[in-house]
């Protein structure tokens, strides 16, 4: 499973606007609830870090996907284990 695949499977369950804010950055600047909300996908696997690095809006870091090791939260490893387990569910509910 590649990145173009696993955009495809976040557009159809809804994860594709915060994967998209994760890898602009702006969830790190934005109010906590996001913030939260963006980890939490992260922890999941539905989402993972961009290729780039950033500080939050208090200077802590927020590494890249190629900073953290394979298969841990954010990693590209464990977003593809996600969408190999749930790319035909119908819907994830929150």
């Amino acid at each position: 499973m590649n990145v173009k695949e696993i955009t495809k499977l976040q557009k159809e369950h809804g994860f594709y606007d915060v994967q998209q804010i994760i890898n602009n950055g702006t969830v790190w600047h934005m109010e906590g609830g996001m913030g939260r909300y963006a980890i939490d996908t992260l922890q999941l696997g539905a989402t993972m870090l961009p290729k780039k690095d950033f500080s939050n809006a208090y200077g802590g870091h927020i590494p890249s996907r190629d900073m953290i090791k394979d298969g841990s939260t954010g990693s590209k490893e464990k977003c593809i284990n996600f969408w190999n387990n749930h790319k035909d569910m119908e819907m994830l509910i929150w």
